[in-house]
């Protein structure tokens, strides 16, 4: 396996298991929350902040996933009437623009984080975690969106054969095996 795939692969295992990681803590936090309410009659106030910047982590690093395993929602009625070329060159349209969507939001997001990380950052409220931190979460997911945005639209548009493994032909594979 050549440096680049092996490199996807990594990429790919990082963002799942980030992604992964931080919906496992925010049912985590979530489920102590209402145990310390419920069970023990004791405020938790800091479990729904801390779920919540879990979810918005998961949501943005997910979001890369769903982009290169194109499993974002799609409407492709019109599209599966249009014969085979107009149809690619309506898909290629599609990816595109998603792509300069990705990386319009990302120079938003990476402008929110400057005017946030100032020498006095806004702070949440009962954690007191700069809020440049939360906004990080768009940073990363919109820039690794536009990745694998960017890969998708090789793979499917532009790469015309040799030996590039597919997707199905990765999965289970160890980041080692060749």
């Amino acid at each position: 396996m050549n440096f680049f795939l092996k490199a996807d692969k990594i990429l790919g295992v990082c963002e799942e298991f980030v992604s992964a990681m931080a919906m496992l803590f925010m049912c985590l936090v979530v489920f102590v929350g209402v145990l310390y309410r419920s069970v023990l009659a004791l405020p938790f106030p800091t479990s729904e902040e801390i779920a919540r910047y879990m979810m918005v982590y998961c949501i943005y690093v997910g979001m890369s996933v769903a982009t290169r395993k194109k499993a974002h929602i799609t409407v492709d009625a019109f599209v599966g009437m249009l014969p085979d070329k107009a149809a690619r060159v309506l898909r290629m349209i599609a990816q595109i623009i998603t792509i300069a969507t990705f990386a319009w939001l990302f120079v938003l997001a990476v402008r929110w984080i400057g005017m946030s990380a100032g020498p006095n950052p806004q702070r949440t409220p009962l954690t007191r975690i700069p809020y440049w931190y939360l906004y990080m979460s768009l940073a990363i997911g919109f820039s690794l969106s536009v990745l694998r945005g960017a890969q998708v639209f090789y793979k499917d548009f532009i790469y015309k054969g040799g030996n590039t493994p597919k997707d199905e032909e990765l999965i289970g594979k160890g980041v080692d095996e060749e």
